[in-house]
């Protein structure tokens, strides 16, 4: 049981990562191999990263 939890837990951390660069398949491994937890903090410090870039990116191309 704690297996399967286990596994849907990275299967989710996979999911959430569709769109990034490793995609799915990359962090549902990188999930099974650290920790879904891990994973997931990791995932979500970098997509704050990505927002900030984002943000920086359309301010330069409004002025």
């Amino acid at each position: 049981m704690a297996i399967a939890i286990y596994i849907v837990l990275c299967l989710l951390v996979g999911l959430m990562a569709i769109n990034r660069p490793a995609g799915f398949f990359g962090y549902f491994l990188l999930s099974i191999f650290v920790t879904p937890f891990v994973t997931l903090i990791t995932l979500l410090m970098l997509r704050s990263i990505d927002r900030r870039r984002l943000r920086r990116e359309r301010a330069i191309a409004a002025s």
